[in-house]
């Protein structure tokens, strides 16, 4: 037997106001999310320029990242509540949709990485800033030899 949403107790529920307090918060950090997945293909091409250009488009990469992944847990678990509600239908539909933007937004960024002289790079990820992102650095790295050229 399924209970409505409003049958169960309140210990049992998600507390989703812990994510976003209203919906009108949801709906300002996705305009802010856009904004900043548009923006982030300026970081396109700077990559092979220095530990300081990677940190800093890892730095930008992992806080939209982050905003994003937010809005679309939220969206999807409010959706989930009950899965009637076309509101939360439709935003878990624009998070999905802004998924799909970033991830191709942020695409340079492998191909950019494997670019760089493989010394070059070693040298760069022993850099204590560049501490926090040596692992994914790393496994990037590691799948040089699985890698197409261009040509």
């Amino acid at each position: 037997m399924n209970a409505e949403r409003k049958e169960i107790e309140e210990k049992y529920r998600w507390r989703l106001e812990d994510i976003y307090a209203a919906d009108a918060d949801w709906e300002r950090d996705f305009q802010t999310a856009k904004e900043l997945v548009a923006a982030f293909s300026a970081c396109a091409g700077t990559l092979t320029d220095g530990a300081d250009a990677i940190y800093g488009a890892l730095r930008k990469h992992s806080a939209v990242w982050e905003l994003v992944e937010k809005l679309y847990v939220y969206a999807h678990m409010r959706r989930d509540e009950d899965n009637g509600n076309a509101k939360y239908q439709g935003m878990t539909d624009r998070a999905t949709q802004l998924m799909v933007a970033y991830s191709a937004a942020a695409s340079f960024m492998t191909p950019e990485i494997l670019a760089i002289d493989p010394a070059t790079l070693k040298k760069w990820m022993e850099l204590p800033l560049l501490k926090n992102y040596r692992h994914g650095l790393e496994n990037i790295d590691r799948a040089r030899a699985h890698v197409l050229d261009e040509s």
